[in-house]
């Protein structure tokens, strides 16, 4: 009996490799370029929130005390505008918002960061006067990959941690102590 095996050509073999290779390819590629462009993306959304936070609370006019429900001081207008903007941001978990002020003197340009309240007024004739916000929190990945796969990965596998922080120059420097 004569063997078919003489009969068949060799260059078509590759069309059935094809199939298994591309699976292979979308699983270690495709996925996990999926989850960098959306961290670089939730990244960049957090890193606004936060600028626009420091704006918000740069414009109030105290630092610690607030003066009414509808004026708030610069820590409750950090906590209240960072938290609205960070629930826009699907998958990012907030965990802290911190709030300083920066005093930075004129002539020398050397700059002391503390967090409560200024003791005395603000004296602008000597120093320059902003307020410095900085919130942490978590980034789900947008495709949870399998550990085993990848190993702990964070962004990829797990959630990775994110601390941003912006400065804006105070606008009401005379409440900087209340």
């Amino acid at each position: 009996m004569k063997s078919q095996n003489r009969n068949r050509k060799t260059s078509g073999s590759y069309i059935a490799d094809f199939g298994p290779a591309l699976f292979i390819m979308v699983i270690s590629v495709f996925f996990p370029l999926t989850n960098l462009v959306t961290l670089a993306m939730k990244t960049a959304l957090v890193n606004n929130a936060v600028q626009q936070t420091a704006a918000a609370a740069a414009r109030c006019k105290t630092y610690d005390v607030s003066i009414s429900g509808s004026e708030l001081s610069s820590k409750s207008k950090a906590s209240s505008t960072f938290s609205s903007l960070a629930t826009q941001v699907g998958g990012f978990q907030s965990a802290s918002v911190q709030t300083y002020i920066i005093i930075t003197n004129i002539a020398s340009g050397a700059s002391t960061v503390q967090t409560a309240r200024l003791s005395a007024p603000a004296d602008t004739n000597i120093n320059v006067y902003a307020i410095r916000v900085v919130a942490s929190g978590t980034i789900k990945p947008f495709v949870a990959c399998g550990a085993s796969l990848f190993g702990n990965v964070p962004g990829l596998t797990t959630p990775m941690a994110i601390t941003s922080a912006a400065s804006s120059y105070s606008e009401c420097t005379q409440g900087l102590n209340q």
